[in-house]
């Protein structure tokens, strides 16, 4: 394998994902913003994944293997192949159970590893903490999965607080990290960018209200009470429009592409077609500009806001008013800055069309409100730097490496 030199010059890490661009979904991003944060920091760094990232969007400070045909057992030996070849001396698994194709192999990686690789260190972090979907009437054994990586780890990094809390409420939360995601859309404008101008191109003027929306479509986000709000808010205000901004589906969760179907249909009978604006998928450049154009951004997640949620993070260092969802909860303890309902967003339950449509009505007609939620979300949003996580992750693998 071509790119496994220089063996010597410090801390080499790989990286282990079931998705990287040009494969499109959060885990893809966030593995690719790392790995140059860790670079740039003088770490070499591999990624491995799977063989659908071949033709890979240019990351030359980055060693591409995309050498996984199929996520399932038959995989541990290539992925110890690499490990060896590279001289690694830690495996950091990128964990989302769809990205490995909810196959029960990624599971038990960890524990293979410590065996058949002894000199390394394993390091999971854990996208999503939920128990995964591994066959039908699977019971116990899915949150029996979840247990044996996290066992099976030297460490384990949680991307939000509540996370962190669940775990260290276990034996394992003695080798449990907090490290927050960044954003995958960095507020970066092009000089020639102009809001009005951007807005005109879909008929919406300085008086009109342009609702965003950015993120996979997912059961999960909250859409179907987002589309009912729609469906009431245009009553008062008939030219208002919400702009579905990026990639609908993705690459890894196929349940995706029956939601949307069902959203579609859910549209056509709240006859929203000239109320909705859907972008497909667009380059970051152009999602910034589409948020910034944007005067709210709603994202009414069912299990409420969370900071493993990159979409909610995009807002936040886009600085713009937020309309989401009460989180579970947010530590005391935590190094993460808390959502607060009526500072740096406006907090609603739950499925809960009603508090969404008045929520977004304050808004609608309070710019001062407005101005003042986005200032806040702005400084929120600092704490998820690229160069803060990278910096954090450096440290953890050294701490592990000095295990």
């Amino acid at each position: 394998m071509e790119g496994y030199s220089d063996r010597d010059r410090g801390v080499r890490i790989v990286l282990i994902t079931g998705e990287y661009p040009p494969q499109r979904g959060g885990i893809a991003d966030y593995t690719q913003y790392l790995g140059e944060g860790l670079r740039e920091r003088g770490l070499e760094i591999w990624v491995l994944t799977s063989t659908a990232a071949a033709e890979q969007a240019e990351t030359p400070s980055l060693g591409i293997i995309p050498v996984i045909t199929k996520w399932n057992f038959a995989s541990w030996r290539k992925i110890k192949g690499v490990l060896q070849n590279t001289g690694a001396q830690i495996a950091h698994i990128q964990y989302q159970t769809a990205a490995y194709g909810m196959h029960p192999a990624i599971h038990l990686l960890p524990f293979w590893l410590r065996r058949r690789w002894p000199q390394g260190r394993i390091i999971t972090t854990l996208h999503d903490l939920r128990p995964p979907y591994l066959f039908p009437k699977a019971g116990r054994l899915r949150r029996w999965a979840i247990w044996a990586m996290i066992k099976g780890s030297h460490a384990v990094v949680v991307t939000n607080d509540e996370d962190e809390q669940n775990l260290r409420r276990t034996k394992t939360g003695s080798h449990c990290y907090l490290i927050p995601i960044g954003s995958n859309i960095q507020p970066v404008l092009a000089p020639s960018f102009q809001r009005e101008a951007w807005r005109a191109q879909y008929g919406i003027f300085a008086s009109d209200t342009l609702l965003s929306y950015f993120g996979l479509l997912n059961a999960g986000k909250g859409l179907d009470t987002l589309l009912e709000s729609l469906s009431r808010l245009r009553q008062q205000e008939p030219g208002l429009k919400l702009l579905m901004i990026g990639e609908e589906v993705g690459a890894s969760d196929p349940t995706n592409i029956a939601y949307r179907r069902h959203l579609l249909e859910l549209a056509d009978r709240l006859e929203l077609k000239e109320n909705l604006l859907w972008t497909g998928y667009l380059p970051p450049n152009q999602v910034s500009a589409h948020l910034m154009a944007s005067d709210i951004c709603v994202l009414p997640y069912k299990d409420g806001a969370s900071f493993r949620r990159g979409s909610l993070i995009a807002a936040l260092v886009h600085g713009l008013p937020i309309v989401t969802t009460q989180p579970h909860s947010f530590g005391k303890d935590t190094s993460l800055p808390p959502l607060t309902h009526g500072q740096n967003c406006l907090l609603v339950p739950p499925e809960d069309a009603t508090a969404l449509t008045e929520a977004v009505n304050l808004l609608r007609q309070s710019p001062q409100l407005r101005h003042q939620l986005a200032e806040a979300a702005r400084t929120t949003g600092q704490r998820f730097s690229w160069a803060a996580i990278a910096e954090e992750t450096e440290e953890l693998y050294r701490q592990v490496l000095a295990l």
